[in-house]
This record gives C-alpha cells, sequence and structure tokens, in this order.
C-alpha cells in the first residue's frame, strides 16, 4: 500500500486461496488488520460474514480473492488520476 500512495507501481500480490482471513489481507497489503476492517465497514472492501447471526463483535468474514482483485485494480485506477 505504500508503493500506492507514492504513486509507484506496486508489485504483483499473489492470491493462492480462494478465501483469506481479514488478517491475512492485511498482510498481504502491509497494512493492519484494523485497516482492512474499517475499509470493510465503509465498503470500499467486500467481505462475506460466515456467521450472520451472531452478536456484531463475533462475526467473522473472509475475503474472496476475487474482491480482493477488485479492490486492489480501483486502487491502482484511482492512483493514475
Amino acid at each position: 500500500m505504500r508503493d500506492l500512495e507514492i504513486g509507484e507501481t506496486p508489485a504483483a500480490v499473489q492470491l493462492d486461496r480462494e478465501w483469506s482471513t481479514m488478517a491475512e489481507v492485511a498482510q498481504r497489503h502491509g497494512c493492519s488488520a484494523k485497516t482492512i476492517r474499517r475499509l470493510r465497514l465503509d465498503g470500499v472492501l467486500k467481505a462475506h460474514c460466515l456467521n450472520p447471526d451472531a452478536p456484531e463483535l463475533q462475526r467473522r468474514y473472509r475475503v474472496h480473492r476475487d474482491d480482493d482483485r477488485a479492490w486492489i485494480e480501483g486502487i491502482k485506477r484511482r492512483g493514475r488520476r
């Protein structure tokens, strides 16, 4: 993410698994899990709830690799403007 903020082209992100935890997404993009959770809450990054009937603080989310790629592509497009 740091590279995108200063206008450099980031390295390709390897998405080996179909679903990733919020912590895995954060680690892959070099930011905190809190940042990823905030992006999910803001609707910037789409995540799927595994247990929607659980209380809010106990819900677990996963990010599909297609949603992760769409988020990355959105960052790249915004960075080129």
